[in-house]
């Protein structure tokens, strides 16, 4: 009897240990049940390049598979088309981002951005007489500092236009807006008319 009581509380003891050991192990996140994410339809994060797994019903993101080259490749002008829209034209922002073209209007506004650059640049270099074959009666440091002039003057116009544009969209959308609201003023103003004469 006294063996039987002895190896009952053993495994009661290894029990508890096990318990314990299953425990913390558990809260340590060894036993986590890892799923990779399928959906029917894309969500938006991985319409961006962004794949995901869920983790006991939190989703994180795998940096290894997924193509941040979308957000990466765009460069000054890519960047800074985001953050003005953004930050001046939020409708459009959302608009872009939730219909998963946002990046590949950066992209576009990227190329046309430094198209308008080199035209831009050389206009001023060509009104402006910089070139290299001023270089040598010039000097080196004066016909540095106006090609960085130039090209701070032509970095500003391109700044400039895309501020230009963004106004002008939210102008055109306005005007929209008032014609789209006259119209509906107007096709219920008869109808109101109609029924205060009977």
């Amino acid at each position: 009897m006294a063996e039987h009581l002895r190896a009952v509380t053993l495994r009661g003891l290894a029990l508890r240990q096990i318990t314990i050991f299953l425990r913390r192990n558990a809260q340590k996140g060894f036993f986590m049940e890892e799923k990779a994410k399928v959906t029917a339809a894309p969500t938006i994060t991985e319409q961006c390049g962004i794949k995901y797994k869920e983790v006991d019903g939190l989703f994180y993101p795998i940096l290894g598979e997924s193509e941040p080259e979308s957000y990466a490749s765009l460069g000054k002008y890519g960047h800074r088309y985001l953050r003005a829209l953004m930050e001046n034209d939020r409708y459009l922002y959302n608009k872009y981002f939730m219909q998963g073209v946002l990046f590949d209007k950066a992209a576009e506004y990227e190329n046309y951005a430094w198209q308008l650059y080199d035209t831009v640049l050389q206009g001023i270099s060509k009104v402006r007489g910089i070139g290299l074959d001023t270089l040598e009666e010039k000097g080196f440091q004066v016909t540095f500092q106006e090609n960085m002039q130039a090209a701070m003057t032509a970095d500003e116009i391109v700044t400039e236009d895309l501020f230009a544009t963004i106004d002008y969209n939210k102008r055109v959308r306005l005007e929209h807006a008032k014609e789209n609201i006259a119209f509906e003023h107007a096709e219920t103003q008869p109808a109101n008319k109609k029924s205060r004469l009977k």
